[in-house]
Formats: C-alpha cells, structure tokens, sequence
C-alpha cells in the first residue's frame, strides 16, 4: 500500500469515528455551508466539520475536480481537468455548475454542504434563512505565495514567479476574497471596487468566519454556533520550498492584492481583531 492511500484511509478512519460520535452526542444543530476557499487550509477544515455530522445524515461535497472534469465533457466533450477551471477565463461554468450543486443540497437538506463555491445569491434568497454560512480566511500574500507554488506542482503553469505574477492565473488568485464573496467568477479591473463593497456585505452573512492563524478560535466559535466541536489536523501543506519574493515582487504582489488586503483587514475588524 503507498503511504498515500495509508494516508487516505487514516483520514476516512478518523472521519467516520468522529461521525460515529457525533451520532451518539447529536452532532451540528442547524445545516451548514461551508465555503471552502482555495489555499486556506480546507482540507484540514473540511475533515474536520465532516466529523459533526452524524453517521445517518448527509454530506454534500461539491467536489473540485470532478466539476472541472464534468464542466470540460458539458461544454468541450472532452474528459479534463484543465480546460473549464476556476483560474481561467471560463471559470463562470465551473462556477455556475457548483452553484446548481449548491441548490440542489439545499433543496435536499443536506446538513453539510461543502465545496470552492462563490457566494450565490439565489441560494442565500431560498435557503439563507435556514443554513449557517462558515468559511475560513488567509492572510492574501502567504495565500497567493501558496497559490503560485500549487499551480507549479499542478503544471498550470511552467515559468518562474516573474511569469506567474504577469499571468491571467494570479490576477484571478489575487481576487479570491472579491470573486468568492461578490459571488462574481470573473472581474474586471473596474469591477473590483463595486465588488468589495458587495464581498463586504455579503461577509456578514457569515455566522463563524475563521482565520487559518488561528483555528482553534474558529473551533471556539463553531461549536458555540452550532454546538459540536471540529478536531482540527493539516493537509496539503506545501512541500517544496516557498518562494522568497524579491522587494520588486513584493510590491507588485502587494499592489496587485491591494482590494484582498482591503477586505482581510475588513473581516478581521469585523470579527474583533485588531
């Protein structure tokens, strides 16, 4: 067995007894959402909120992948990951797929619902009055730095960090909180103040919004929302070394998330943090 499937199988282990107990103490109390956004640490967070659902009820998980692959044989017939993706200029199908998933849950009861899912207006006007919204946030350089070392391991791209910051895949990177929280797949250069006020108002929908420096608070607070505890543990932690951003990258990549920092200080004003 390779250490990978070792490792697949100790999580699956680790979910199902923390089902199996949250079946006996009663598990989450009100259906959930959690927005899982890329680079944040969901993996780890997902297992987690996984383990407070009991065995008997339903986990709708809007898968990343299996959406592109689906999203690629709708709209081009072929069976790929990489041509319908959330970080290209078509991401609006991938996009508008997971939010039919999203409803389709909702409409189901499902009492977790997790996947990289935009905000969805429609979801929240039918379904925001009985679901709990729950996300987890990044501080928007370490996430980037995370998402230029992902996409090089992916192949989504080949050149140095030069490249990657002159590319269409880190300005859609550079956007995450705005396009997550407007609900918008793609935005212009003129859209993006519009959108971080909207991203700013739909924030507040949230009922726990953690932050990945600090998930025990956000354990804290779910279980005092929702009334059971998540186990946190880390996956997908990068593993080859982080790029060191030159000065000159540094402030090109802090200009170019000057809206993502805008909204970070925001949500952190917004939850008590200084």
């Amino acid at each position: 067995m390779s250490q990978s499937s070792s490792h697949r199988i100790q999580r699956r282990l680790r979910t199902y007894s923390g089902r199996a107990l949250s079946t006996v103490t009663g598990g989450i109390q009100q259906p959930v959402f959690f927005m899982h956004l890329p680079k944040c640490g969901g993996t780890s967070v997902s297992e987690a909120l996984y383990a407070t659902v009991p065995l008997q009820k339903r986990i709708g998980v809007i898968d990343a992948n299996a959406t592109r692959r689906t999203a690629a044989i709708i709209h081009d017939d072929v069976d790929t990951l990489h041509k319908q993706h959330d970080d290209l200029e078509n991401s609006a199908n991938v996009y508008k797929l997971r939010e039919h998933m999203l409803i389709n849950h909702m409409a189901w009861n499902s009492p977790l619902i997790h996947g990289h899912v935009l905000f969805s207006a429609q979801a929240d006007r039918h379904f925001g009055n009985r679901y709990c919204y729950v996300t987890v946030l990044r501080e928007p350089i370490a996430r980037t730095l995370s998402n230029f070392a992902d996409t090089v391991s992916s192949g989504m791209i080949t050149g140095d960090f030069d490249a990657y910051l002159n590319s269409p895949i880190a300005r859609a990177h550079g956007l995450t909180f705005l396009r997550y929280f407007s609900g918008t797949a793609t935005l212009a250069k003129s859209q993006e103040a519009t959108a971080l006020t909207k991203a700013k108002e739909n924030l507040k929908r949230f009922s726990v919004v953690g932050f990945l420096e600090d998930l025990p608070k956000f354990c804290d607070d779910y279980q005092q929302v929702l009334g059971a505890r998540p186990r946190m543990r880390f996956y997908n932690q990068a593993k080859s070394a982080p790029v060191r951003p030159t000065p000159d990258q540094m402030q090109k990549l802090t200009d170019m998330l000057q809206n993502e920092i805008a909204f970070w200080n925001y949500a952190r004003r917004l939850k008590g943090i200084a």
